[in-house]
């Protein structure tokens, strides 16, 4: 097999004919993908897989199964096997480039230039000859396009596929960085409107004076808008600490909603509005907390 590889070889002009082969690959693809969901993008890596298909189809195995219908008994009474597809390598190549040629319906196109025929099920296979100084070689094999149709039908399903999963993917990224860039001028927004948002009077009620009737401890204090936007709602984080001055538990608070809280004004406050505050915390406070208590503004959504 090698050794009749090798006499091959010298017959054949492998670029010329892996060019020719691109060349029907290419016509092919893009016959059969035009106009298809995700084509444009598709058609690159195609040809990236027809490129690959054609050198394959260029391997002297191959070669010898294309020129196996003008192929004779070999010496010796041995026939070789028929190729199960036309690119599907010859397991036995017998005989010289003489010897195929021996029985091979041709004709001249110039002097310089012959092709031969020959029908095989799914078409015409067509081999041209071109002469090169004294000698002769193959320089282009055409192939019956049905015999190809298989094969291109295949890159092109699994290019139209992974060009869909590419666009389905990059469409997913696009929309999270759009999600991420509106989320950071959102957070970019909040945290300057933070500033604008004064806490005063924070203080914490005492045994025998709530305004709620019972002896629970109770967080009280005022909000401040000073900018020139519409809250719609803030939270506020109060930080509960022992005699020590270290913070022991924290509770987030609501003074301005828009949901419904009973005992509470639920509508926005608005550009240098204020509005007064007051929680019951025994159940958010510590046991060792010690009455004192530190607040913030944690989170902020400003009417649109």
């Amino acid at each position: 097999m090698d050794n009749d590889a090798g006499r091959l070889s010298e017959f054949t002009s492998s670029p010329e004919i892996t060019a020719n082969f691109q060349r029907q690959i290419d016509t092919e693809l893009e016959a059969g993908i035009k106009g298809k969901p995700y084509a444009e993008s598709a058609l690159p890596q195609a040809r990236l897989a027809g490129q690959n298909m054609a050198a394959s189809l260029v391997s002297h195995e191959a070669l010898a199964g294309y020129l196996s219908p003008w192929q004779n008994a070999a010496p010796g009474g041995n026939v070789p096997a028929e190729s199960e597809s036309l690119i599907a390598p010859v397991m036995n190549f017998y005989g010289s480039f003489e010897h195929i040629l021996t029985g091979l319906g041709w004709r001249y196109e110039s002097h310089d230039k012959f092709l031969a025929e020959s029908s095989v099920e799914d078409g015409k296979i067509e081999v041209v000859f071109m002469r090169q100084g004294i000698d002769w070689k193959i320089s282009a094999i055409n192939l019956p396009a049905e015999s190809l149709r298989p094969f291109i039908n295949n890159i092109i399903d699994t290019s139209l596929k992974e060009a869909k999963q590419k666009a389905l993917a990059d469409k997913r990224q696009k929309s999270q960085n759009k999600q991420q860039v509106a989320a950071a001028k959102v957070l970019k927004t909040k945290t300057a409107y933070k500033k604008k948002i004064r806490l005063k009077n924070l203080t914490v009620g005492k045994k025998g004076k709530y305004v709620f009737g019972g002896a629970n401890p109770g967080v009280f204090g005022t909000v401040v808008n000073n900018g020139n936007k519409t809250v719609k709602e803030l939270k506020i984080t109060v930080y509960f600490y022992n005699q020590k001055g270290i913070p022991v538990g924290t509770v987030d608070l609501f003074p301005v909603t828009t949901k419904y809280m009973p005992g509470q004004d639920n509508s926005p406050l608005k550009s240098k509005k204020s509005r007064d505050f007051g929680y019951l915390v025994k159940e958010y406070a510590p046991r060792t907390w010690a009455g004192i208590v530190r607040a913030e503004v944690s989170d902020i959504v400003l009417v649109k």
